[in-house]
């Protein structure tokens, strides 16, 4: 029978040993930990990085579009004025004061007997400054009001007892374009009546010099 010598045996037997080592296992495990914990580190730093580069890139956008919005919100601004100046002018336009058209209503409202001396008008503005937004005051734009008056001074040819002004005046708020200014009886108001004269330019013939004053509605711009 053969004998069989293992001169390794004892080398074999250390390797072994070394293998089944505890203290190397660790260090193996220690290792990989390291490793895992630097490569999801790494993962991290290139997401923060990720992060980062798109969070610039949409600040850069952001100042962009803050620029153009500054830009929008003026003109709107300027368009809101502008708008606000053109509705102020065409109200300005469409409702001021013609005397043309006054004057042509008014040789329609002529009566007989009546002579027209002069007309006398007065057309003021008051303005009244712009209020700004406070915590408990609402903000106002400037305003203009419109004030006019006017005075008629006449001879009553017809009657001494004013009947034939009566007639006139009531001939005047009755025009279709003088009712929207002369709207009733005290805004025409007969204000003077003189005693009977004698014409000097028609001898024998005799008038009542009288003077019919007038208020129009204020208007607000």
């Amino acid at each position: 029978m053969a004998i069989r010598i293992n001169l390794l045996a004892e080398e074999q037997l250390a390797e072994e040993i070394r293998a089944r080592d505890p203290v190397k296992r660790a260090f193996w495990l220690a290792g990989f930990a390291v490793a895992v914990v630097l490569i999801w580190s790494l993962g991290i730093w290139l997401k923060c990085w990720a992060a980062e580069s798109e969070a610039a890139s949409l600040d850069m956008r952001w100042r962009s579009l803050e620029a153009t919005n500054g830009n929008v919100t003026t003109n709107l601004n300027q368009i809101r004025e502008i708008t606000q100046k053109l509705d102020a002018l065409d109200n300005l336009a469409t409702n001021r004061m013609l005397w043309g058209s006054f004057l042509d209503a008014l040789q329609f409202s002529m009566v007989e007997n009546i002579q027209l001396v002069s007309l006398r008008t007065k057309q003021t503005y008051v303005m009244t400054p712009a209020i700004k937004a406070k915590e408990t005051i609402k903000a106002k734009p400037a305003t203009s009001t419109q004030k006019v008056s006017l005075a008629i001074d006449a001879r009553d040819y017809g009657s001494s007892t004013g009947e034939t002004i009566d007639v006139f005046k009531k001939k005047m708020i009755d025009n279709s374009f003088l009712k929207k200014y002369l709207t009733n009886e005290n805004t025409l108001r007969l204000t003077a009546r003189a005693q009977p004269q004698n014409d000097p330019a028609e001898p024998g013939r005799t008038f009542v010099l009288f003077t019919l004053e007038g208020i129009f509605p204020e208007v607000v711009r």
